[in-house]
């Protein structure tokens, strides 16, 4: 069996770590146009059966001769490129797992259908292993009334202004601050700002803490939106939400160019090179915490799902990416090995048996990633 891992980053780095633990594998090759990145993951993972390629995945022809070598592909890559790798990917003939979801994703489908692959979108910690846990807490109960994600990694050890650091790529930490917030309200779909719908909540392990509506639930709307409610959240240190919002509403996360002097410069672009300067990669911890609320017949059900990880200090992966490249991984080796079949674009959360998704919940377990699960059940008066 051979992997491809298209992105370097830490993302990228984590899914590569994760599938050289497999002596099943006889290769495991990592792709980016960044040929330092590609030098540090060999220097740090010291692997025989790592391999590297340096090219810009927008050289489609390229890119097709060399994912076709291989039984599955992860794509560890930011959002503005996925959607062209994946049917890339997809018309190679190759079983893809992404950990970013584009809604365009879903229209590949009979695409993907068509080669006979399969095409997991969004497959990470959120979305992938939040839409996981709704699934697994729906069987807990007949009938699901909401579905509450709340997720975020934060800096272990916060430093103003922000209170955060560099722990994926800054254009979708944007995006996720721009993009209105799908949400389910009373059984119905709509819109809100990001940024909105701010709540403080308390996390004992690590004290007191924001979140805020954002556009997270990628595909749980088409799968398991007959609810009456359903919205996720993103969590942060307390006052950054609104230093984001002060920030976009000034402009600074625009789009559209503006002139300075004979320059043409868009905001967006400068505030991430300045972001990129001042915020550092550093210790991070991941909150995911996953609400499913319903009732089993006449008895009212709570299922819930807490998640805390901690950068590890030995490997020097950080918790987002230990929680993100390893579930990616994790899964892409099952599909490897047989255990999960089917063709078509499959949301995270419709791939797995109720066996398979504890499978995978033990795998994190030994590498010491844990979720905590709490149910309670109440009878009703009807």
């Amino acid at each position: 069996m051979k992997a491809i891992i298209i992105g370097c980053g830490p993302m990228g780095q984590a899914a590569a770590i994760e599938m050289l633990r497999d002596k099943d594998l006889e290769e495991v090759s990592i792709l980016d146009v960044d040929s330092s990145k590609l030098e540090a993951a060999k220097s740090k993972l010291k692997d025989e059966r790592l391999k590297t390629t340096q090219m810009n995945v927008e050289k489609t022809e390229e890119l097709m001769k060399i994912v076709s070598k291989y039984d599955c592909a992860i794509i560890a890559l930011p959002h503005k490129l996925v959607v062209k790798v994946d049917e890339t990917c997809i018309d190679a003939g190759v079983n893809t797992v992404d950990l970013a979801y584009e809604p365009e994703q879903l229209e590949l489908n009979g695409r993907a259908e068509d080669r006979g692959v399969m095409l997991i979108p969004g497959c990470g910690v959120a979305p992938g292993l939040s839409n996981i846990l709704a699934r697994y807490g729906s069987y807990r109960m007949s009938k699901v009334d909401a579905i509450k994600i709340r997720v975020g990694g934060i800096p272990l050890n916060p430093k103003p202004p922000l209170d955060y650091g560099l722990f994926f790529s800054l254009e979708s930490v944007i995006n996720e601050y721009t993009r209105p917030a799908r949400i389910i309200m009373d059984g119905r779909m709509m819109h809100v700002p990001a940024l909105s719908g701010l709540e403080i909540i308390e996390v004992p392990e690590l004290g007191t803490l924001e979140c805020f509506y954002t556009d997270g639930l990628s595909t749980l709307p088409h799968t398991m939106g007959n609810v009456r409610e359903m919205w996720e959240k993103t969590i942060r240190w307390p006052g950054h939400a609104e230093k984001m919002m002060t920030l976009r509403e000034l402009g600074f996360f625009e789009k559209t160019g503006v002139k300075i002097g004979e320059l043409e410069v868009k905001p967006v672009d400068l505030t991430i090179k300045m972001l990129k300067e001042k915020l550092k990669e550093e210790e991070d911890v991941i909150v995911l915490i996953v609400e499913v609320i319903g009732y089993m017949g006449d008895v009212y059900v709570e299922a819930k799902y807490k998640l805390i990880d901690y950068y590890d200090r030995e490997l020097k992966v950080t918790a987002m990416g230990r929680t993100t490249g390893y579930t990616a991984a994790l899964i892409a080796k099952m599909i490897m090995k047989g255990k999960v079949r089917g063709k078509g674009v499959i949301p995270p959360e419709n791939l797995l048996t109720k066996e398979g998704i504890e499978e995978l919940f033990k795998e994190l377990w030994n590498r010491g990633i844990r979720i905590d699960e709490e149910v309670v059940y109440k009878k009703t008066s009807w």
